[in-house]
């Protein structure tokens, strides 16, 4: 009986840690709450530059699974994108030129109707990235598209269609190189 007992505790102590998944050396969880709102993970990725370099890793939470990235993208439903990087020392300017550069893409060339909204998110990368710094980008119907920075909430953007664009970034079609295309396939969970 004290060995059941022992072996019972050593299961339970264990549990939390068989609960998060690891991606290049960055942990993602099994779900998430935000607001109320619980998501379950649906798949991540390593985001790489040059084929070798790990930047981050990007994870996809959403109410319930999907490996449809059309069906995510129209979904007016809470759902959220985890970025852990794994490497530090990214400036401010490399992330937004990144974004912008997806952006720009997403919009065919115009994203005058959006530059408020795109300034603001930009707004959030304020600072070089440290490794295993979290960004969470969570879409909540009431709310809008809510930027957080290690739990922080750095922003709030309102309307689904902003959320479409951030999200297209990761789950859009034709991603900005191979390696975003790979990234989209493991987000979804294929």
């Amino acid at each position: 009986m004290k060995r059941i007992v022992i072996a019972v505790l050593v299961l339970l102590m264990a549990a939390p840690f068989a609960m998060a998944k690891d991606f290049g050396g960055a942990e993602i969880p099994d779900t998430v709450t935000i607001e109320g709102a619980k998501l379950t993970f649906n798949g991540a990725g390593i985001r790489k530059k040059l084929k070798f370099v790990k930047v981050y890793a990007a994870a996809l939470f959403l109410e319930n699974k999907s490996s449809d990235a059309e069906k995510i993208l129209n979904a007016d439903e809470p759902m959220m994108i985890r970025m852990v990087f794994i490497r530090g020392k990214i400036t401010p300017q490399q992330l937004i030129d990144s974004w912008n550069e997806s952006f720009t893409a997403i919009t065919n060339n115009n994203t005058a109707p959006w530059q408020e909204q795109i300034d603001k998110f930009n707004a959030c990368f304020a600072s070089d990235t440290v490794e295993g710094q979290t960004y969470d980008m969570a879409y909540l119907p009431a709310k809008g598209l809510v930027v957080y920075l290690d739990g922080k909430e750095k922003a709030t953007i309102p309307g689904k269609e902003f959320k479409n664009m951030v999200f297209s970034i990761w789950l859009g079609k034709g991603p900005m190189d191979g390696n975003m295309e790979d990234l989209k396939e493991d987000m979804l969970g294929k």
